[in-house]
């Protein structure tokens, strides 16, 4: 399925989310299943363990698309 994640109600069909959210408010937060995102840096340093397991990617990694932010990306294995 593709679709904008926010408009998407958590469905217990889906073991694996893969989404690039919005940079703002906590939208990463959900329960049941895996959930794979790219997120800005401060929400591994400012949410630390809830944010899951932290892979930082290179500086600079969507400057053509005008997001010049330190980012990386989460693994969450949530219990449903």
């Amino acid at each position: 399925m593709t679709a904008n994640f926010l408009q998407v109600a958590p469905d217990p069909r889906f073991d694996v989310v893969l989404m690039n959210s919005p940079f703002y408010g906590q939208h990463y937060k959900r329960t049941g299943g895996r959930l794979v995102c790219i997120l800005p840096a401060s929400a591994y340093f400012d949410h630390g363990n809830t944010v899951g397991e932290w892979h930082d990617l290179p500086v600079g990694s969507f400057a053509e698309s005008g997001t010049n932010i330190p980012t990386g990306f989460c693994v969450k294995h949530v219990p449903g």
